[in-house]
């Protein structure tokens, strides 16, 4: 009976370890660039240093646009992310590709 609940012990902390490290591989990532191409959900932006990145938008990824100064934004739809857009985008992934 003590065996069977030690099992069950080491059995539930691997399984917690195990999701932390998947938390832990998708690191933030904050960006900016330019749309030059989309494709359904998926944006290829170019950065300011000329590398080219995949921004996967979601029905959860907020899109927004600044008023005035930028001290305050306005939530639009995701139809006006088009190629040529300049933008700022952060989600999580890795320096390729980015779930928005």
């Amino acid at each position: 009976m003590t065996s069977r609940r030690i099992c069950i012990s080491v059995s539930l902390l691997a399984v917690c370890l195990l999701s932390l490290g998947t938390a832990l591989a998708a690191d933030k990532v904050k960006g900016k660039g330019v749309i030059t191409l989309r494709s359904g959900n998926t944006l290829t932006v170019e950065t300011d240093d000329d590398a080219s990145i995949s921004v996967i938008v979601t029905p959860d990824t907020k899109v927004q646009h600044p008023i005035g100064l930028g001290a305050r934004k306005k939530q639009v739809g995701q139809e006006v992310l088009i190629p040529g857009l300049k933008l700022k985008f952060e989600g999580t992934g890795d320096q390729n590709q980015v779930t928005a």
